[in-house]
């Protein structure tokens, strides 16, 4: 709530196959000169990027700009995303990056973060992944049904309802990858 060194990055840790789409972010809006040297503070909207363990929000640094959109003193600053899964049971910790140097370079928070998503190849939900269960996806696929039609956590082919060659490359995806 009040330190020099401002927030300058906010990582929220994600299972690799949780998806997250429709990314936002929404900080304060700077005016009347009130950054370093007179003029405005920076309003640029800070730069989401997904790896395979977090979603990252951050902002310039500070030898970019003096005048970044930091987190300051007496600021409240938005991050949002839909998941193909519910919170964790667990819960999680986001991660503050400090936007000044010095030391710790971040600080830790007790946050709701996405959980596992389901594992689509275990189709007999026996907690493996087999030959019966490739062999049971091709039927529904064959046979056109809908329990073919498989999320592929992108949110263009959400359950679409229909049965398209996507749904078979996605199922094959992550029945290669073991879930």
């Amino acid at each position: 709530m009040n330190s020099d060194r401002n927030g300058g990055a906010f990582t929220i840790p994600m299972a690799p196959l949780a998806s997250a789409i429709n990314i936002g972010f929404h900080g304060v809006t700077y005016r009347g000169g009130d950054g370093n040297g007179g003029v405005n503070y920076s309003n640029t909207a800070w730069t989401p990027s997904r790896t395979a363990t977090g979603l990252s929000w951050a902002t310039q640094s500070v030898t970019d700009s003096n005048n970044a959109n930091a987190v300051r003193w007496g600021t409240t600053y938005n991050f949002r995303f839909d998941s193909n899964t519910p919170p964790a049971a667990a819960g999680g910790v986001a991660t503050i990056g400090l936007w000044k140097t010095g030391t710790p370079a971040s600080i830790d928070a007790a946050v709701q973060v996405p959980g596992t998503p389901p594992c689509i190849a275990d189709r007999t939900n026996d907690g493996g992944v087999t030959i019966e269960d490739l062999l049971s996806y091709l039927g529904d696929f064959q046979a056109g049904s809908v329990a073919a039609d498989v999320d592929d956590g992108s949110g263009n082919n959400v359950h679409d309802g229909g049965v398209t060659v996507d749904d078979l490359l996605y199922y094959l995806f992550r029945y290669d990858a073991g879930c």
